[in-house]
């Protein structure tokens, strides 16, 4: 029956699904998230039918741009219960990502206590994935590789999702909550996971460097740079050569971000950069690994 609804969804008219939404979520997929505890076929397939809804739904808003969703908080942690549940499986808990992520590209906006606690959700659920699926002793390649690309399926949705957190507040507070609940794992013992560390860190540094725009009234400076610049100089020292890489992306996208804020011009941090595009393929060459120059470049930068 469930999934009836979803699949009715996709086929009704802008009209008739703008009308009935609000029923169907309230009397329908909400209560039927919230009691799916003891089934998952029933959350599975309720998590499913609100991707169906929200896809639909992107018609509807075209037609009426001030169309909000109804009851879109309450299913937004209904979603992140789901996720953040250990005793869910891999399957659940990527649909629950995969949900979440269609839900907060329709409005109202989230607001920054719900963006705090999806952020944390979405690290938490990736990460601790990643350490199990590194712990895994199973000698089925069948069953760590579907691990993986379950992995790989949320890294990617989390990608979109932060995107999309940031289109909706293009501000550097946003900023500094991602990188503040990235940095614990930017210390891990294995190397993957400071590596999907600073990769996510680094699109979210690209989105925000591209999407910003400064005003009259806007700060003068990038007020999270001076410290994420001192984290990351430290993984431009990692023993991995892939995490050194990215962690120097990062400062280089940070470095423009302040330049940007404090009025200098493209030209004058290009070429200023020039130096560490320089040592990067000399430091971190794959027939040399001299890091006693990264630092020299850094210093000099």
């Amino acid at each position: 029956v469930v999934q009836c609804v979803g699949e009715a969804t996709i086929q009704a008219g802008t009209a008739e699904l703008e009308a009935s939404v609000e029923a169907i979520v309230k009397s329908f997929f909400l209560p039927c998230l919230q009691d799916s505890r003891q089934s998952y076929v029933i959350r599975e397939a309720v998590l499913t039918a609100i991707s169906q809804l929200c896809s639909a739904l992107k018609a509807v808003l075209s037609a009426n741009p001030s169309f909000k969703l109804a009851r879109h908080e309450e299913l937004l942690h209904s979603a992140i219960a789901v996720l953040q549940d250990q005793s869910n499986s891999p399957d659940s808990r990527q649909l629950a990502l995969t949900t979440l992520t269609s839900l907060i590209q329709l409005p109202p906006n989230i607001s920054q206590l719900s963006r705090c606690s999806l952020l944390k959700a979405c690290f938490s659920t990736i990460f601790s994935a990643f350490l199990e699926a590194a712990a895994c002793k199973s000698e089925e390649y069948s069953e760590i590789s579907k691990l993986e690309r379950s992995i790989s399926a949320m890294v990617e949705e989390l990608h979109v999702l932060i995107n999309e957190l940031l289109k909706q507040d293009m501000e550097q507070s946003t900023v500094d909550e991602i990188f503040t609940m990235l940095e614990p794992w930017l210390k891990l013992e294995q190397d993957l996971a400071r590596q999907l560390s600073v990769n996510i860190l680094l699109r979210a540094l690209e989105t925000y460097l591209k999407g910003v725009k400064l005003g009259v009234n806007s700060p003068s400076n990038f007020t999270p740079g001076p410290y994420m610049i001192g984290a990351m100089v430290a993984r431009c020292h990692d023993p991995s050569r892939a995490v050194r890489k990215g962690a120097l992306a990062c400062v280089q996208h940070i470095l423009r971000t302040l330049a940007l804020y404090e009025g200098l011009a493209q030209e004058t941090i290009e070429q200023a950069l020039l130096q560490l595009e320089a040592m990067d393929a000399r430091c971190n060459g794959e027939e040399r690994e001299d890091l006693v120059c990264m630092s020299q470049a850094l210093v000099s930068v």
